[in-house]
């Protein structure tokens, strides 16, 4: 019942608006009942549905309001005291019942026959006159008034008291007697030509014609509609959702491509059908629709499909339910030759599965025929249309080449090796005829089947600049244990390894000990000279964001310090390393920011711009090292000597942030204490440090040389807000069970350990329980409760896995 109270708060405003519409427009005759019906055609060949509405009609102009009456006027003496109208049915704004009666009340006494004389009513209407008393007549219409009609009461100042007082003027009001009940909207509408099988039949009245009451009360209540297809009635049954909306539900979906019969009878039962006042619907309600007849909207496999197995069923989804013995009539599967397909069906609803009794043959083209004509589970003229679809069953398996392929000479080094077939195989059947010269490593082999490309791929760790032979023979099995009958003997040679060469160094920029010879690492493949060019920078680049850009150019002002083209000895593909001398002859850089530049001719050219591709790398060399610590609002930098280890006091350091719109500007200065420590605050528009600059002595640091330090390569969380599990607020967990993995219906034992962090210090908790949920891979919640915490911060327990538990990953907050 409190499922149905929204419809039936808004379908009473629909019908209020009805009477409402009513009362509005009573100034028009009644709207004659809807007779004439749309009719629609289903041609003898049942593959045409046509709908042929009936011709539109000119729409009838509303009828003038009639002019009130205007009675004549007799000025009153002041001295003369005139009756009044105290009251007066119908109300103002009443709607009077067609058999109704006029009554008038006065505040005294009346002449009754003068009274009588001055009553009139427009359009003239007979009657009789009653007295109740000296001060109340009522007029009773001798035929009942119209119904929807405009009516207007005239006491002219004839009428008088019994001492001989007029009226003061005359006394006129106008009523509107009650219309008919009407349908104000049917859903299907008239003439719809596509209503679904499944549709329920509302109608919709424009007063309402039931009590609002409980459902128990609604035995008694019409039931005003019924269908009928060619005659023949549709059983169904039928509930009011309001006071005004009736809905019909047939007991089967209505038949499909049939042209359905609808009325609202005016006598169901044989009872006149009014509304809740009385007033009746004057003549039966006819309409007619067309049901959409039973249509294929898809099918699996699908049209044109390609390397079907010669044991799928094929699923056919109509868009109403079918009928299961019309679908053995209608529904076929034929091969290109003309061999029909003995067939197995099974319907459930809308959905027919067709399956062959036997396995369909390799490599056919199978057309699957649904022919005009059928029905629905209801019955009715049936599909319009006849519906087909192909696809083509997997073929015999057949290797049909190899990548590489034989002869290839130039492969690319640590490529895999893939075998191409025509379709499906089983690939725990191919290694078994696949040999490799030289040998394959069992723990470099790695396989897989692609079997949308129908690819299977051996990836064996091919070494550079090595002959490979590998032998195929037949034999290898598709699912249905067919087998290949192809042999193959395919040679090819890669290639050496492309040259390459890099710095061992962990970002594009590092920091140097001015102590120490200044040496680099370069790691070199097939490389035999590496070209170098080292520059000193001004200081003041360190402070922008120009280090970072892949574009950067030395500025005019950069002093070139040395360049050499140094000979490296490098085997042949092999991954080598050869310690470089910054300085000739060895020796230390001074104190600065340098960019070394280094390139080698044997590096391949850059399809972009043709120019070899440049390496640079950027070195802050100081006897000062720099550990910045940055939070919101606030910096700290420690310095300390490289050589001894100790804190370096007085050192002057240059805060440099960007603001709001990119720039970089000092957020603030500062001089390392007797511990190297300078502590800043930050305020202003600058959110943060870009970077900290001392001139003299020169030392530097940035905020992104976080590269191998930061928290994440040490495997901890950032600071709150907790960006990772594990980490809520001031607390740290570490949860983990027996196991890595479990079945459906196995217990899993977990334990988890809880801790305070402030900054790096852990501690125990003053907490005593937690509340944990473990949720499945559909979303669902399978553990939730509250867990004590002992004194250590440990809290443990386990939870019983579903027979049927859900396959996956399994979350615990």
């Amino acid at each position: 019942m409190s499922n149905k109270r929204p419809l039936m708060i808004g379908a009473g405003l629909v019908a209020g608006l009805g009477a409402l519409l009513l009362l509005l427009s009573q100034q028009q005759p009644p709207t004659p009942p809807i007779t004439s019906t749309p009719s629609f055609n289903i041609t003898p060949s049942g593959t045409q549905i046509a709908l042929l509405l009936p011709t539109l009609t000119p729409t009838p102009q509303p009828t003038p309001v009639p002019t009130k009456p205007r009675p004549g006027y007799t000025p009153v003496p002041d001295s003369v005291i005139s009756p009044i109208v105290v009251d007066q049915l119908p109300a103002p704004g009443e709607e009077a019942r067609p058999d109704g009666s006029i009554q008038l009340v006065f505040d005294r006494a009346m002449d009754r026959s003068a009274v009588e004389s001055a009553f009139q009513v427009y359009p003239s209407t007979k009657g009789t006159f009653t007295w109740q008393n000296d001060q109340t007549v009522v007029f009773k219409p001798d035929q009942q008034l119209a119904r929807g009609n405009l009516y207007d009461v005239v006491l002219d100042q004839r009428a008088k008291d019994q001492q001989g007082a007029p009226l003061n003027q005359a006394y006129q009001f106008r009523f509107a007697t009650a219309g008919y009940l009407e349908v104000a909207q049917v859903i299907p509408a008239p003439s719809t030509a596509d209503a679904e099988p499944a549709s329920s039949i509302t109608v919709i009245f424009n007063r309402p014609v039931v009590p609002l009451t409980n459902l128990d009360a609604q035995k008694d209540f019409p039931q005003p509609v019924s269908l009928s297809v060619n005659g023949q009635p549709i059983e169904g049954s039928g509930e009011w959702l309001n006071t005004s909306i009736y809905v019909f539900h047939p007991a089967q979906p209505l038949p499909g491509g049939t042209i359905i019969d609808a009325k609202v009878g005016a006598t169901p039962s044989g009872r006149p059908l009014v509304d809740t006042d009385g007033n009746p619907l004057p003549a039966d309600y006819s309409w007619q629709f067309a049901v959409n007849p039973p249509k294929v909207v898809y099918i699996t496999p699908n049209n044109q499909a390609n390397d079907v197995p010669i044991e799928t069923p094929i699923v056919v989804e109509f868009n109403q339910p079918i009928n299961l013995d019309s679908a053995k009539q209608h529904v076929t599967v034929t091969s290109s030759d003309g061999k029909n397909a003995a067939l197995n069906f099974d319907v459930l609803s809308e959905t027919l599965t067709v399956s062959p009794t036997a396995r369909l043959d390799y490599d056919t083209i199978y057309i699957v025929k649904v022919s005009a004509g059928l029905t629905g589970r209801s019955g009715g003229n049936g599909m319009l249309d006849t519906y087909t679809s192909i696809f083509h069953t997997v073929p015999l398996p057949k290797l049909i080449g190899t990548i590489p392929s034989d002869g290839d000479r130039n492969v690319n080094p640590y490529s895999p090796f893939t075998l191409q077939f025509n379709t499906i195989i089983d690939p725990d059947s191919v290694m078994a005829h696949v040999t490799f010269t030289p040998p394959l490593s069992p723990t470099q082999v790695y396989t897989y089947f692609d079997s949308y490309g129908h690819n299977f791929v051996i990836s064996f760790g091919a070494e550079p600049s090595t002959d490979y032979e590998v032998k195929i023979t037949p034999g290898i099995k598709d699912p249905y244990g067919n087998e290949t009958h192809e042999a193959f003997d395919v040679h090819f040679h890669t290639s050496d390894l492309p040259p390459d060469v890099h710095l061992h160094v962990p970002d594009v920029m590092a920091t140097y000990n001015a102590y120490d010879p200044a040496r680099v690492y370069v790691i070199h493949t097939n490389i035999n000279t590496v070209d170098f060019k080292l520059y000193r920078l001004p200081l003041d680049d360190l402070s922008s964001y120009g280090l970072y850009d892949s574009n950067y150019q030395p500025p005019a002002s950069a002093q070139l310090i040395r360049s050499w083209s140094q000979p490296i000895e490098s085997k042949l593909n092999a991954i080598d390393a050869t310690l470089i001398d910054l300085v000739e002859g060895g020796g230390r850089l001074d104190p600065g920011l340098y960019l070394l530049w280094y390139d080698s001719p044997q590096l391949p050219k850059d399809n972009n711009n043709g120019a070899y591709r440049i390496h640079q790398h950027f070195m802050v060399v100081s006897n000062i090292q720099l550990t910045l610590k940055v939070s919101p609002g606030e910096a700290l930098v420690w310095a300390t000597d490289y050589k001894s280890g100790e804190p370096v006091a007085g050192v002057p350091l240059t805060f440099y942030g960007n603001n709001t719109s990119g720039q970089v500007v000092v957020v603030a200065t500062g001089t390392t204490d007797a511990q190297g420590v300078v502590r800043v605050k930050l305020s202003g528009e600058p959110y943060s440090v870009w970077s900290v600059v001392s001139q003299a002595p020169f030392a530097g640091v940035a905020s992104q040389w976080s590269s191998g330090i930061s928290q994440y390569d040490f495997g901890l969380p950032p600071a709150p807000p907790p960006y990772y599990p594990g980490q809520v607020g001031n607390y740290t967990t570490y949860i983990y069970t027996d196991r890595p993995i479990y079945r459906p219906g196995q217990s899993v034992d977990f334990k988890g350990i809880l801790r305070a962090e402030r900054d790096v210090k852990y501690s125990l908790a003053n907490v005593r329980s937690v509340h944990l949920t473990i949720t499945s891979p559909n979303g669902e919640t399978v553990f939730d409760k509250d867990l004590d915490v002992s004194e250590l911060g440990t809290f443990f327990g386990n939870v019983k896995l579903a027979d049927g538990a859900a396959l996956g990953s399994y979350y615990m907050n």
